[in-house]
């Protein structure tokens, strides 16, 4: 795995912890 690659799987995942962040957060209201 390249450092490239690493950082788009790491980019990625930030983006998705924050998307089920806002997700929980709208639902509690």
């Amino acid at each position: 795995m390249t450092a490239y690659e690493a950082a788009q799987l790491t980019i990625a995942a930030v983006a998705l912890v924050i998307a089920i962040v806002k997700l929980g957060k709208s639902d509690k209201g």
